[in-house]
């Protein structure tokens, strides 16, 4: 390990720990930025993989450190409730099982299992921190204007890669894959509409119009044909059940895609869309026949050990480009289940607050609801739940909803009394 990298650890560490100890809002503020945009650093060789270590990860740990100190001294609730802890806790501890078996049985390396576990474990702790953190309308609207301007600088970023001649632009900051960068603008695209569309009197509309016109683009030139299918379904699903809203998005958006036909689309773009729209799915893409012949492929492994899977890491990402087929070999049919009550329940979440005294609710709650429905969708091909930086901004994104819930909840209640 590097000199400067232990430079890095150690300054990031004792930043985060004063931050959530002194000034725990601004210590979210400084996660939301690093998950978006901060740079990955080698940390060691294990086996045939490098460890990577994320600026987030540090950041996160001694929030968390410092947010749970500061909770003692002060005598502060840590754990307030939600409608999703209950499957999150079930869903941890099926990982903890299931790699236990795994690593017992010697189906998975333990050093990489323990890797994966931690990661996905982490997750959880991204949103339980920010749960617990936000307690107004205003304190979310504040970090949503920090997810944006991440947005904005990953698009920036993007676009000079495009024009530096990446034909595909694959990451945020650093190395990643085009699909992981659809999934992550597919999901803050419903975001940006839902707050251009329904919070007519929130975040400035200049702002929000700018970042539509440069995050399109960007999401165009990922080349993520299940990026483009699943954003198209989930729009669909979205608008039909917000229904006030549908004629003006769609019709914003069309114009839009037009202009983008007209004026940027190259070749590799429209050759993407002609593969979905001809839909000749054998023998004519060797990608999109894989994603379908991965059921049968991997179904013998699956059977082996159906219940709880054979542990994390037990098939090396980018193996399987399918996130459920991925969760039945890891963590079994149980582990899938619960993933699966996890989704009904942040649907169930989002839904709940559609028609929120306040817009700002309302808004977040399209996009949240649509981006997760595209989420959903786009798991089909790629193993997105796993993927650091889909899931950080995500799980982040999923603290601040559950907290409007709450706070939309504790407003009514007080109301009605």
């Amino acid at each position: 390990m590097e000199h400067g990298v232990i430079s890095q650890i150690v300054f990031f560490s004792i930043l985060s720990f004063c931050l959530a100890f002194f000034y725990p809002k601004s210590g979210l503020a400084l996660l939301i930025v690093s998950i978006l945009v901060a740079p990955n650093m080698e940390l060691m060789e294990l086996g045939s993989r490098v460890l990577i270590i994320r600026i987030s990860d540090i950041i996160l740990a001694f929030l968390l450190l410092g947010w749970l100190a500061r909770s003692a001294i002060k005598r502060e609730n840590m754990f307030l409730g939600s409608p999703v802890n209950i499957p999150i806790l079930l869903f941890s501890i099926l990982m903890c099982v299931s790699t236990y078996f795994g690593i017992y049985k010697g189906l998975t390396s333990p050093a990489e299992s323990l890797v994966f576990l931690v990661k996905r474990i982490q997750y959880f702790v991204i949103f339980w921190v920010t749960y617990n953190n936000c307690k107004t309308i205003k304190q979310v609207k504040t970090y949503v204007i920090f997810l944006l301007l991440g947005v904005l600088a990953v698009d920036i970023y993007a676009i000079y890669q495009r024009l530096s001649g990446t034909v595909t632009v694959n990451s945020t900051f650093g190395e990643g894959q085009a699909n992981v960068l659809g999934g992550f603008l597919l999901f803050m695209l419903f975001i940006i509409i839902g707050l251009l569309f329904i919070n007519k009197k929130g975040i400035s509309w200049p702002f929000l119009i700018i970042l539509l016109f440069t995050t399109i683009p960007v999401y165009l030139f990922t080349n993520s044909r299940a990026s483009y299918l699943a954003f198209f379904i989930a729009f669909i699903l979205a608008t039909i059940i917000f229904r006030k809203y549908i004629l003006l998005s769609v019709f914003l958006l069309f114009l839009y895609v037009l202009f983008s036909f007209l004026v940027f689309m190259p070749y590799d773009i429209i050759h993407g869309l002609y593969t979905i729209s001809s839909l000749q799915l054998i023998g004519m893409d060797s990608s999109l026949q894989a994603r379908f012949m991965a059921w049968k492929l991997y179904w013998p492994n699956i059977v082996e050990n159906f219940f709880i899977g054979h542990g994390l890491g037990s098939v090396q990402l980018g193996f399987v480009d399918n996130q459920y087929i991925m969760e039945l070999l890891d963590t079994g049919i149980l582990g899938l289940l619960t993933l699966i009550w996890i989704f009904v329940s942040l649907i169930k979440v989002s839904l709940s607050i559609r028609k929120s005294n306040d817009l700002f609710i309302r808004a977040i709650s399209f996009g949240f609801f649509g981006g997760l429905l595209g989420l959903i969708i786009q798991a089909m091909t790629i193993t997105n739940f796993y993927t650091i930086k889909t899931m950080e901004p995500f799980w982040f994104l999923v603290g601040l909803v559950v907290a409007l819930y709450r706070i939309d909840k504790e407003r009514e209640k007080s109301v009605s009394e």
